[in-house]
């Protein structure tokens, strides 16, 4: 269930300009400049920019580019989003977990050999 409605989801993305990133008008080849990928191949960079774009909610997608993207803290996340600390922790926890739990799934295709 997602805590925003679509028109707030369009505005916060607007004002951030964060939501850009990850929308099907991407330029090819573009990735993420997600903190730690740069050790990442091009093709698992690009899955995982995939897996960010089909998954995660606009709410998702706006926590995880704030925090590691733009470098914000969870307080100053809730207050550009304007969403309660606690909202900003929950999703962060459950975003996380669950492109864990993705990568592990697809270690073979995504992370680099050792």
């Amino acid at each position: 269930m997602s805590f925003w409605t679509n028109a707030q989801s369009a505005a916060v993305e607007q004002e951030t300009g964060v939501g850009e990133r990850f929308h099907d008008d991407t330029p090819a080849g573009w990735t993420p400049g997600l903190n730690g990928m740069d050790h990442l191949s091009p093709i698992a960079q690009a899955k995982l920019t995939e897996y960010v774009r089909k998954k995660l909610t606009t709410e998702e997608r706006l926590v995880i580019m704030l925090r590691y993207c733009e470098e914000l803290t969870a307080s100053e996340i809730a207050a550009v989003l304007r969403i309660p600390e606690s909202r900003v922790a929950q999703v962060h926890d459950d975003v996380v977990a669950r492109v864990t739990r993705w990568l592990r799934l697809n270690a073979d295709e995504v992370l680099p050999v050792a």
